[in-house]
């Protein structure tokens, strides 16, 4: 392992790295102030705390998905399963006027857009904001949540991975 004291912090370098730690992908939804869904990919979800219940997302600032969270005050975290790779990449790269085309989804108890292909579902209001760097730390305050059988959609070192079944 080279000597930390001579390597530049490279951010490229750092996602790298950071790409070695594997996680699970969510599509993350909300409304525009003009009632139409927004949503983009995450892999930055984190379980914060069990009484209350809270999560934490990171939105970058330049997506528009991060004016309607903060705007309405709410999102859902769509968990994706294993088979929903294609929803991953849409939601990544796709036009937000796309992004919900020809997709089934409903409502959550605040409103936010729940995918039905999605493996599972967190609905929550924010209750709490940080920013941080290029990103805005999101904490939601959970207020329902849904879970079908399946397996995870798992994003490690730029890819998608499998997990291997017990």
């Amino acid at each position: 392992m080279k000597d930390t004291a001579t390597r530049a912090l490279d951010p490229l370098h750092f996602r790298s790295v950071m790409g070695a730690f594997p996680t699970g992908v969510s599509v993350v939804t909300s409304r525009l102030a003009d009632g139409s869904p927004a949503g983009l990919t995450v892999n930055s979800l984190t379980s914060v705390s069990l009484s209350p219940l809270l999560l934490l997302v990171c939105i970058d600032h330049g997506s528009s998905s991060h004016s309607a969270i903060l705007d309405s005050g709410a999102f859902a975290v769509n968990l994706l399963g294993e088979e929903e790779r294609d929803l991953s990449e849409t939601f990544a790269r796709g036009e937000r006027d796309e992004r919900f085309a020809e997709l089934e989804w409903g409502e959550g108890p605040t409103g936010s857009p729940i995918l039905s292909q999605a493996l599972g579902w967190i609905d929550c209001r924010v209750h709490q904001t940080h920013v941080a760097g290029d990103h805005t730390i999101v904490v939601g305050r959970v207020v329902g949540y849904e879970l079908a059988d399946g397996w995870p959609l798992v994003y490690h070192r730029g890819g998608y991975a499998r997990l291997e079944r017990p």
